[in-house]
């Protein structure tokens, strides 16, 4: 064999291997990029998650306030909306 005929042999086959090179680092950038973003995900979870229960429990206390005003607009001793305070 001739030592253009080896050349050309070893320019495929480093052309080869620079495609396959290029093929594994984009697929480590690929799943690097995955990983990050299932982090992410469970990050972006727990964070609604945690939303969710704040939501409740301030749901609880609106209910529980409302509750607790229509006790006292309900109670004889309640002042009406529009009166006027007692120093006018």
């Amino acid at each position: 064999m001739s030592s253009d005929a080896r050349d050309d042999k070893g320019d495929k086959n480093s052309s080869s291997s620079n495609a396959n090179s290029k093929e594994r680092d984009t697929l480590i950038e690929i799943q690097t990029r995955l990983e990050f973003q299932d982090l992410t995900i469970a990050e972006l979870n727990d964070v609604i998650t945690d939303q969710q229960k704040q939501l409740d429990q301030l749901n609880a206390r609106l209910e529980l306030l409302s509750d607790k005003l229509s006790v006292v607009e309900e109670s004889p001793d309640a002042p009406e909306v529009n009166e006027k305070p007692p120093h006018y």
